[in-house]
């Protein structure tokens, strides 16, 4: 074996010009499947960093007959569902924020923050790094609101001080103790986007629940759960619906006056899919094309050996005669083929690291678990699946067709006429071009109808001049703006001058928000 294997070295070796080719056209399809597959298994396949990840779930309420297709709960409606939902081993009501950090020796921060009831723990299945986690009794109406850090503010902004835990911080000038510190793990938006837009959740709150009916008409909190081991999102779905209809019974509610079932229910989302969102199906093309044009690739690379092979069909044919076994002659060209889908497998996949780093570098911040993109053992085994599979897709043909050509009849018709009877017997050249074309069709076809797309989204009117717009957020923090008048005098201040510098884009700012700021200073 080990002979074998060098004298299908030396063969390539005494033809470059071909081995580059064909370990050029190899690369370049296998590293762009191993691309697309490292972000599909990132943002699809791999699974979540919670306990029993399968069994979360997200609740929406969906309400078509007013033209809602989703929207936030309210406390009271948390509460209803947590009581009458056996279908949920665990419930949990969160609210996202940011909110200003100060703490002894450090600068103020705008930082991200997720209220949570306590439940939330017992949902994603996480216990925190350092301290307790948030109690039952830190939900109780007024309880003193305490706070957990996540890994990494712990990390960057208080150095891992382990001694952090039980001491305070204000947050928006109120003190709040730190009774723990999360595990490294990534909470953002993507897994809970919350009605007010926050990255990243560096903070994690408890939540004072007090159910009163003027809570019953404030739908803005996100509601998540577990499923029960024992349980079906069916049945859960089924006593969802009993609770939608109680709700339709509720003036204060979006679906009041709706009916239950038909213009309103409560979904149910699992957290993957909440995750992911609508890219999923883009993904998944995706992939199906770098394995299109592998497949080209591999068409491609077996037209060539086929080539190759009619040019040393007068010398197998000669060993032939002399007693070399067709299956050592296969073994032979296999152990070629393999050699060059291994030489363009581990180029691909240095070009899959350098193009997952690019991703990391230029991709947009709405891609979900972006983080969790990169070439891992996981996609290294996938890559090297990709040389076999590929090496015998592109290799058996030939190697079966070398073998088994008949040297008598080489010997006496000559190497030229041996060449094209190769060529084209069976059609088997031919087969592969129409294979190629056709496959290339699909790819030039599905290329086209995506720019024409592309370019559609980018020509649509927003109905505004867009490079004009200027989108900020002024957080006031400290003992200076503690009272509402000075925070009036500020934005007041804030207007005139927007208005003075920058013309009419001042004057609409200052029209749109002067009523917010009137009910600032009452």
């Amino acid at each position: 074996m080990l002979h074998d294997f060098r004298h299908a070295i030396r063969a390539l070796l005494r033809a470059p010009g071909f081995a580059a080719v064909v370990v050029a056209t190899l690369a370049l399809s296998i590293g762009a499947t191993t691309t697309i597959y490292s972000v599909v298994r990132g943002v699809l396949l791999q699974p979540l960093p919670f306990a029993d990840p399968d069994r979360l779930v997200t609740l929406w309420q969906r309400a078509p007959g007013v033209g809602v297709d989703e929207d936030w709960f309210s406390i009271a409606q948390y509460a209803d569902i947590r009581d009458d939902t056996p279908a949920l081993e665990h419930v949990a009501i969160t609210w996202g924020q940011e909110v200003t950090l100060t703490a002894d020796g450090t600068d103020p921060a705008r930082v991200g923050a997720l209220q949570v009831s306590s439940s939330f723990f017992d949902v994603m299945g996480v216990d925190p790094r350092l301290g307790r986690r948030l109690r039952p009794e830190d939900d109780a109406p007024g309880a003193a609101q305490k706070a957990l850090l996540g890994h990494e503010i712990f990390v960057q902004r208080f150095g891992a001080d382990p001694a952090l835990v039980g001491s305070t911080i204000a947050l928006d000038g109120q003190l709040v103790e730190i009774v723990g510190v999360m595990p490294p793990l990534v909470l953002d938006a993507d897994v809970m986007p919350t009605l007010v837009t926050v990255p990243v959740f560096d903070l994690f709150l408890s939540f004072p629940l007090q159910v009163v009916p003027t809570t019953r008409g404030s739908e803005n909190y996100n509601i998540i759960g577990k499923l029960d081991a024992s349980a079906t999102l069916a049945q859960l779905e089924t006593e969802l619906l009993a609770i939608a209809d109680g709700f339709t019974q509720d003036s204060l509610a979006l679906a009041a006056g709706l009916t239950a079932g038909e213009d309103f229910w409560v979904g149910v989302v699992p957290l993957i899919e909440e995750v992911t969102g609508e890219i999923n199906a883009p993904l998944v093309l995706l992939l199906a094309a770098t394995f299109v044009l592998l497949l080209i690739a591999c068409a491609n690379v077996a037209n060539l050996l086929l080539t190759r092979a009619t040019t040393k069909q007068r010398e197998l044919s000669i060993r032939a005669s002399l007693g070399a076994p067709r299956q050592r002659m296969i073994r032979l060209a296999m152990l070629g083929s393999l050699l060059l889908s291994g030489a363009g497998g581990a180029i691909g996949v240095m070009i899959a690291i350098t193009a997952v780093a690019a991703l990391h570098a230029v991709a947009p911040s709405d891609l979900p678990r972006l983080s969790e993109i990169g070439v891992d053992p996981g996609v290294l085994l996938f890559a090297a699946g990709l040389c076999i599979l590929s090496s015998v897709v592109f290799g058996v043909g030939p190697a079966i067709r070398t073998a088994t050509a008949d040297p008598g009849e080489v010997l006496r018709e000559g190497s030229a006429a041996a060449r094209a009877r190769s060529l084209w017997r069976n059609g088997a050249s031919s087969a592969l071009v129409v294979l190629q074309v056709a496959l290339s069709m699909l790819l030039v076809v599905g290329a086209g109808l995506l720019v024409r797309t592309f370019w559609q989204l980018q020509t649509v009117d927003p109905g505004f001049d867009a490079d004009r717009a200027l989108s900020f957020r002024v957080a006031l923090a400290g003992d200076r703006y503690g009272d509402p008048a000075a925070r009036y005098d500020f934005y007041d201040q804030l207007f005139e001058r927007t208005r003075g510098d920058h013309g009419w884009w001042g004057l609409a700012a200052a029209a749109d928000a002067r009523p917010r700021l009137d009910r600032l200073r009452r």
